[in-house]
C-alpha cells in the first residue's frame, strides 16, 4: 500500500520528527522506499565569496559584476560576467540533507535524497506525483492563532494540494 514515501526535510525539529516517523513506518512496512526531499525557496545556487548578492570593485557595486575600466562608473550599459564560482546545491552537498543522511545512517536504513527548488508545497506535491509516491510525510512547525492565519502552514498547504495521503507529524 505504501511502497514509496516522500519525507519533507528542512532541518527543523518538526522535519526531524517526520523523518523519524518515516523510518519507523519503513520498518513496519517491508519493501518501502524512502525519499527525503529538501526544498530550497531561493535559487539553487550558492555563489562563493563573502558577498553573494553584490560585487564591488573601485567602490562600484553592480548586480552583474565589476564595472572595470569604465570612465563613467555611474552607468552600466551591459551585463558583465561574474568573477565568482557558482556551485549548484545537490543532494550530495546539501548541508540540510546531511543531517537527514546522518539520521538515516544511524538508524541503519536507506533512503534516496532530493533537492527541489521553488515553493515547498507545490514542489513537494509535484515531486510526489512525478515519482509516483504513495504518501508524503511532513512535520508541523506548530504555528497557531494569528501567525498561522497570516503566513499559513506548509504542511497544511501540502495536505490541501496533494493527490495522495499526507501524514503531518507533530
Amino acid at each position: 500500500m505504501y511502497n514509496k514515501m516522500l519525507i519533507a526535510f528542512d532541518g527543523s525539529e518538526g522535519s526531524m520528527k517526520a523523518l523519524e516517523h518515516g523510518i519507523h513506518l519503513s520498518r513496519l512496512l517491508p519493501n518501502t522506499r524512502l525519499t527525503v526531499a529538501h526544498v530550497l525557496k531561493e535559487t539553487n545556487r550558492n555563489i562563493t565569496g563573502s558577498e553573494p548578492h553584490a560585487f564591488s570593485r573601485n567602490g562600484m557595486l553592480t548586480p552583474f559584476g565589476y564595472a572595470e575600466g569604465r570612465e563613467n562608473t555611474n552607468v552600466i550599459t551591459e551585463k558583465e560576467p561574474l568573477e565568482r564560482e557558482v556551485v549548484e546545491i545537490t543532494a550530495t552537498n546539501d548541508a540540510t540533507l546531511a543531517e537527514a543522511r546522518t539520521k538515516i545512517d544511524e538508524e541503519g536504513t536507506t533512503a534516496e535524497f532530493a533537492v527541489l527548488e521553488g515553493e515547498p508545497p507545490k514542489k513537494l506535491c509535484e515531486y510526489a506525483n512525478i515519482n509516483e509516491m504513495d504518501m508524503i510525510i511532513i512535520g508541523s512547525r506548530g504555528y497557531s492563532g494569528i501567525k498561522k492565519l497570516m503566513i499559513g502552514s506548509v504542511s497544511q498547504k501540502v495536505a490541501q494540494e496533494s493527490d495522495i495521503p499526507v501524514l503531518i507529524v507533530k
